[in-house]
């Protein structure tokens, strides 16, 4: 499985560093890191949810079809939301 996390608005990756090692080995924690934010900061941030979520879903879907888990903290979990949506739609 796959455990997708999200950080809250204005947040980085960085926010569930010590994530991984709180999960099983066959659990992979992959944090997401918003465009503008982090290691990210050259990137133009984007300003629609929806944008951001269809993107992301794109990139969840090649994880491992089927086996994502979403977690998402305060906007994140918007964010989570969204991606789910577009998951599921496919």
């Amino acid at each position: 499985m796959s455990l997708v996390c999200c950080p809250h608005a204005g947040g980085t990756a960085d926010f569930f560093r010590n994530w991984p090692c709180r999960f099983r080995s066959d659990i992979e924690v992959v944090t997401v890191q918003y465009p503008g934010h982090g290691d990210r900061l050259d990137e133009p941030c984007l300003t629609d949810v929806h944008q951001l979520s269809t993107r992301l879903a794109a990139e969840a879907e090649r994880l491992r079809p089927g086996k994502v888990i979403l977690f998402g903290h305060s906007f994140g979990a918007a964010v989570a939301f969204e991606v789910a949506v577009r998951l599921t739609n496919r």
